[in-house]
């Protein structure tokens, strides 16, 4: 099957692809860029590289020529300049949808958010429920997937959890209150999508995807610092604190190692699908099974250094 996915060299699209491409598909990755862990994906013969922007249909509408699926997972969690929310998880979708009517595709995956939702005040929330209901109304044969928080090899979660105890072993709680999530390991993620793409038993579906176990987010913090030898002194901090703070990294630092709508979402925990009634079962056999263990923490992060001017942008 030939196959495009566009983020196709982000965390998620990578894991995709490597499991994809080894099943013998044809790929068609779209991107802006490559992070250097990805660029040895270009180099399998089985994949085709397309530096591009959901922001231009055209381009979208040649690399989906001869493709039987698309799977958009392209999406930005902070804006910067141009890449709004607006214009990449709404607009971007529709360019998606359209290339992909135009060029005969006949499935569209998309991946949503777990607590995507209209009307919640959170504009990251707002454009990804915009994208779930462009892809519904499509005409194409759907699968809307919503993991909560993702988890693994090349993920910013735990890169920042560990990178920040690694330069001061204080951690900020968001709220005063523990907070829980439902992280779900990205091979149980990718087991959900390569069932959208190559069976019908998700057509036509909105499915969550939440991880086997339950943490506070205190936990989570906990078993990172046991992993790279750290003992983390945590500090509730008011949410309006926490979003006051990574408004400043978004533009102080190239990569935050929190984003204001990932303050949001811990803000309102996620373990649970919004709406409420939105999602349909996800079968027993996809349900996510991987705890957060301290092998799969580790197997997640890359070499640790302490936050730097390195980390600065400049103008």
């Amino acid at each position: 099957m030939r196959i495009a996915i566009t983020g196709g060299t982000g965390f998620v699209g990578s894991h995709l692809a490597r499991r994809l491409g080894d099943d013998g598909h044809d790929l068609v990755l779209i991107a802006r860029g490559v992070d250097e862990p990805n660029v040895d994906l270009l180099e399998r013969e089985n994949v085709e590289f397309v530096p591009a922007a959901v922001t231009d249909e055209r381009t979208l509408r040649e690399a989906f020529v001869d493709c039987e699926a698309v799977v958009h997972l392209a999406g930005i969690n902070h804006e910067r300049r141009a890449q709004t929310y607006e214009a990449v998880h709404v607009d971007g979708t529709r360019n998606v949808v359209e290339a992909a009517t135009d060029a005969g595709v006949s499935t569209l995956v998309l991946t949503s958010y777990l607590r995507a939702r209209p009307d919640c005040g959170c504009a990251y929330h707002e454009s990804k429920w915009e994208a779930e209901r462009i892809v519904r109304r499509s005409g194409l044969e759907y699968t809307v997937v919503k993991p909560g928080v993702v988890y693994g090899p090349g993920d910013r979660m735990l890169w920042g959890i560990a990178r920040s105890l690694a330069t001061v072993p204080v951690f900020p709680r968001v709220g005063l209150r523990a907070r829980r999530i439902r992280p779900v390991a990205i091979e149980d993620l990718v087991d959900v999508l390569a069932a959208s793409i190559l069976e019908d038993r998700l057509s036509e579906t909105t499915v969550a995807v939440t991880g086997p176990e339950e943490l506070t987010v205190t936990d989570l913090v906990n078993r990172v610092g046991d992993v790279i030898g750290r003992s983390p002194l945590i500090v509730p901090a008011p949410v309006h604190a926490q979003i006051a703070l990574s408004w400043v990294q978004e533009r102080a630092l190239e990569t935050p190692i929190v984003t204001t709508a990932g303050v949001r979402m811990l803000a309102e925990e996620a373990t649970e699908p919004a709406p409420e009634g939105v999602c349909d079962p996800l079968p027993d056999a996809l349900r996510p099974t991987r705890p957060v263990t301290p092998e799969r923490i580790a197997a997640g992060l890359p070499r640790l250094k302490p936050f730097g001017v390195g980390d600065l942008r400049w103008p």
